[in-house]
């Protein structure tokens, strides 16, 4: 899943075509029924139009949760449209086993400590090399709590993990990494942290920190993984790293110097797994993009940003909605659908589409819920998927017009978002 993917859409050209099949039919003769399938006297006629009035607004979300997410996320992007993005992350490494010991602590020499996270999922140029920064967390994080995209930053040890000359990385997603014996499908990131790490855990053997999993984090209670501004205007990358695959951990690297083979170099990982604490924060400056803009312009703006990681949404009114001529009595809707172009030059080929958008309804209260046509018509039906030979997004939104016309639901409008906020 590409989480940070931009949109920008022209308003000009945003239409809703509604197809609206209309009749008026006479309450048939008992011994009439059956005698044709379309009687003399009823009257079907049918109406398009797509010249209502539709107002597109961008708003700037309040937060998203982010904690316990599939992908542990790093990297920054800027773009003249939505600003300068950074991705930060917090994560847990966990025991291996409780009751940890080991057989001669003193004599354990730490000969490297490597971070590595499995790739899963990027969004811009992969060709770009990232400054990578790795920091000890110094506050708790809890499995069980809600953290949001725009937390306080928690509490961070001043010193950088990664050790010098191994800070700057290329991640191939599509290419082979060999971890040990294993090779890793699809590229993983692999940052060499300050051996001392590993020195002061050996030397807590036998103590309480390793007796349990919670005993361990109350001493070392996770890791801070970001990446430094690339300053690259219209580029960038982000990544998503898989914490849940077996080839994500942290690796400790040793020689045991008073066995009968001291040169020998033994292993150890310390988990990243499903069960680690983790959430992800997003920092976004917008000034001096373009979205400041619309923001400010409101309805008035030409075009209307979406962009994933709780940032920016569209807000889409239909005021003269009311004003088609409908009844109940009168017939239904055969079909309304949504059209929204794309300002494609904007993304000068590194900032891909989302594969797919979301029109939710919205109550009065400002809150969004699912629309009625993607619930009971699914995927096929309702769409929302990119379609790069127009460059467009068509929704399907024939149950929400018929619902709003019929008096059955309030028109507040409708919410164009990315699938990941």
């Amino acid at each position: 899943m590409k989480f940070f993917n931009m949109r920008e859409t022209y308003k000009s050209s945003a239409f809703l075509f509604i197809c609206l099949a209309v009749f008026a039919c006479k309450k048939p003769e008992v011994d009439n029924i059956g005698l044709g399938l379309q009687p003399e006297d009823d009257k079907i006629y049918s109406a398009v139009t797509d010249t209502l009035t539709l107002n597109l607004r961008t708003q700037k979300a309040d937060s998203l949760s982010t904690d316990e997410l599939s992908e542990v996320l790093a990297g920054n992007y800027q773009s003249s449209a939505g600003g300068n993005f950074t991705v930060e992350s917090f994560v847990q490494m966990r025991l291996p086993a409780n009751n940890l010991v080991f057989e001669h602590p003193i004599d354990i020499v730490a000969d490297s400590v490597v971070l590595y996270l499995s790739a899963s999922s990027y969004y811009g140029d992969t060709s770009l090399a990232l400054t990578y920064s790795v920091k000890r967390v110094l506050e708790d994080i809890y499995l069980d709590s809600s953290y949001k995209s725009n937390a306080p930053q928690p509490l961070l040890d001043t010193e950088e993990l990664i050790l010098p000359g191994n800070k700057v990385q290329t991640v191939k997603p599509n290419a082979e990494l060999i971890v040990g014996t294993d090779t890793v499908p699809g590229g993983a990131l692999r940052l060499k942290l300050n051996p001392q790490i590993a020195q002061d855990i050996f030397a807590l053997s036998g103590g309480t920190e390793l007796t349990n999993t919670a005993a361990f984090l109350d001493y070392f209670k996770g890791l801070y993984i970001t990446t430094e501004d690339l300053g690259m205007p219209n580029n960038g990358v982000v990544y998503g790293y898989n914490p849940a695959s077996v080839y994500s951990t942290v690796r400790f690297f040793y020689r045991d110097t008073v066995t009968a083979t001291p040169d020998s170099v033994l292993k150890i990982d310390f988990l990243i797994n499903s069960s680690s604490a983790r959430f992800n924060r997003f920092v976004n400056n917008t000034a001096g993009s373009e979205v400041e803009m619309y923001l400010t312009q409101g309805n008035a703006a030409e075009k209307t940003l979406i962009q994933s990681g709780g940032t920016f949404w569209t807000q889409i009114d239909l005021p003269s909605l009311k004003d088609i001529p409908f009844g109940t009595d009168q017939g239904a809707i055969a079909k309304a659908e949504l059209v929204l172009p794309v300002n494609i030059d904007a993304h000068n080929g590194v900032f891909k589409p989302h594969e797919r958008m979301y029109i939710l309804g919205v109550k009065d209260d400002g809150t969004a819920f699912l629309l009625d046509d993607f619930i009971t018509e699914g995927d096929n039906f309702y769409g929302g998927f990119y379609d790069e030979s127009t460059n467009t997004y068509r929704f399907r939104i024939t149950r929400f017009v018929q619902d709003v016309l019929y008096g059955s639901k309030e028109n507040y409008g409708l919410r164009l978002q990315a699938a990941f906020g």
